[in-house]
């Protein structure tokens, strides 16, 4: 900016009824807010690290929740081998859990999966 507001300082004034003042004023506000310009490149780098938290934040529950699930079931299949689960007891318990891990992972493949859909849209 300070080189900006150098250039802007030796701005002259150009011609019938243009104030030094007004020179610099239209010489800053062509280049500070131009396609070249400060802010635009603000404006690149703030799009650019918002998509990326949004883009982290997205994913880092998705991958913790797939990790978990997925231990689950590798639990559930490990505990499927033992003698004492073939009970009734024990195949009613792992039926029940198999039905909720399903539905776990529907939720998160459906409206959790669509909800970030949309947070990332807005990013």
């Amino acid at each position: 900016m300070k080189e900006i507001y150098d250039k802007a300082w030796g701005q002259k004034s150009a011609g019938k009824g243009r104030t030094m003042k007004g020179a610099r004023w239209d010489f800053l506000r062509q280049t500070i807010v131009g396609p070249a310009g400060p802010f635009c490149q603000i404006a690149y780098w703030a799009r650019k690290e918002a998509k990326e938290a949004v883009n982290k934040v997205n994913e880092e529950p998705r991958s913790s929740l797939d990790e978990m699930l997925r231990k689950v079931q590798v639990t559930l299949e490990q505990v499927k081998t033992k003698k004492e689960d073939d009970m009734e007891e024990g195949k009613k318990f792992r039926t029940e859990l198999h039905r909720m891990v399903d539905e776990a992972r529907r939720i998160l493949d459906g409206v959790a999966q669509k909800s970030l859909d949309l947070c990332k849209a807005y990013k």
